[in-house]
């Protein structure tokens, strides 16, 4: 009885072994079918998990409609390690074009509106990318993070691009009125995209009834403007109108190749402009093998990467040790002297102008009389015997005092900043 129900027992086990065993043999494709399915579903899982970063590019024209050909190498090379260097920090990178742009609905109203009488916004041109950019990243509907292709990610994270977006999805320059990294829902990104295309118009129409200005300042037959100026009159005339912040940093270089960690903490990307990158080239703050020059930022971008990681993602920065953890003892006594051993290291080896170790050590007092009434009669009659400098002059000169105090990171922010508003290398 027993031996009946045992064999029994096993027919009914095997019997559905059997009829899929059929099965497979009658549909022979069906295992590779089932790999393939199980594969997508692997794929599709990793490609979620993966939050879109967007660039805008499209190769500028001149007046004549000829594309600028000769910088087609260095835009490409560019966007590859933009591209590149995303995706290695967990996002997926994606190139919106000008066809994107032209999918909005108000494209052909922003273009007729933009390109009367500018200097420098004319179909096709750089800053009339810049503006595009904007209908573009609105047209897509998905909201979501737009970087420069010369911003590249440091401690920004994939899941600051998830669903959840940085300040519940209000529009936010990171790099204040520099549109490098901005973020926002697909709600805030139409609404910003109509302001910032609104505020153009308004203020190249205020200019050519008023006279217009060129990219110095200077009164011009016809109107100046971009979208970072755009930005920043919102701003200034309305402060909630958007939400700025200072989480872009520039090149972090204290020294030859040396990197200062404590300039990049918390800094979720870095913006390599031209005119920094000129900056570092010229200050010998970077190598510049054979065959590189200052166009050459894809090769910078992806050094300067790897030698964060290394030098500041590896092993905490000594620069980074706090004075927090001195204890036993005289604590204040100890926290004051660990805090000037700091400030003593933190001073950038490679600044312009630095006066020599005798006359940093000598105090304000005895230095003030050094200036007495003939030296500042002689300066002053040298100024009134030399030129009026340029435009270009008169920034490198803005740069040059900047250099003597200030910190190298910060120095590299405020030429950019002075090159940008004033649209020169741009």
């Amino acid at each position: 009885m027993k031996s009946r129900s045992r064999r029994a027992a096993v027919i009914l086990v095997l019997l559905p072994l059997l009829g899929l065993l059929c099965f497979v043999k009658e549909n022979s494709s069906f295992p590779s079918q089932l790999n393939r399915f199980l594969q997508a579903s692997s794929e599709e899982g990793k490609a979620e998990e993966r939050p879109t970063i967007y660039t805008f590019f499209e190769l500028r024209k001149d007046r004549n409609g000829n594309p600028d050909k000769n910088n087609r190498i260095y835009h490409e090379d560019l966007i590859s390690a933009w591209k590149e260097l995303w995706y290695e920090a967990g996002w997926s990178p994606q190139i919106l074009t000008l066809d994107d742009a032209r999918r909005h609905p108000d494209y052909e109203k922003y273009t007729n509106l933009l390109t009367k009488g500018t200097e420098n916004v004319f179909e096709d041109s750089y800053d009339f990318m810049c503006f595009m950019r904007w209908l573009a990243m609105s047209s897509h509907g998905k909201g979501g993070f737009m970087a420069d292709y010369d911003t590249f990610p440091l401690e920004i994270t994939p899941s600051m691009g998830s669903s959840s977006m940085p300040n519940y999805g209000v529009f936010t320059s990171y790099q204040r009125h520099v549109p490098s990294l901005i973020s926002g829902s697909a709600s805030e990104w139409e609404r910003m995209s109509h302001r910032v295309l609104d505020m153009a118009v308004e203020q190249i129409e205020r200019q050519l009834q008023e006279g217009g200005r060129n990219a110095n300042g200077e009164q011009a037959d016809e109107a100046f403007y971009s979208d970072m100026l755009a930005l920043q009159d919102l701003h200034d005339r309305e402060e909630t109108s958007y939400i700025q912040e200072e989480l872009v940093g520039s090149y972090p270089y204290k020294s030859y190749l040396q990197i200062d960690c404590t300039l990049t903490q918390n800094k979720l990307a870095v913006h390599l402009a031209h005119s920094a990158t000129e900056y570092v080239v010229e200050h010998k703050l970077v190598d510049v093998p054979e065959h590189k020059n200052e166009k050459s930022r894809h090769y910078f971008a992806r050094t300067l990467i790897r030698r964060w990681r290394d030098q500041c993602k590896s092993s905490p920065p000594e620069e980074a040790v706090s004075v927090e953890k001195v204890v036993g003892g005289d604590e204040q006594q100890q926290q004051q002297q660990q805090t000037e051993e700091l400030q003593q290291e933190l001073v950038p080896d490679n600044v312009i102008g630095t006066e020599n170790e005798e006359q940093q050590q000598q105090p304000e007092e005895q230095q003030q009389p050094e200036l007495d009434t003939e030296v500042m009669a002689e300066n002053e009659e040298q100024q009134q015997q030399e030129p009026t400098p340029t435009a270009e002059e008169d920034t490198h000169a803005v740069a040059e005092d900047i250099v003597e105090s200030e910190p190298a990171e910060t120095v590299i922010d405020e030429v950019v900043t002075i090159a940008e508003q004033r649209r020169w290398l741009r």
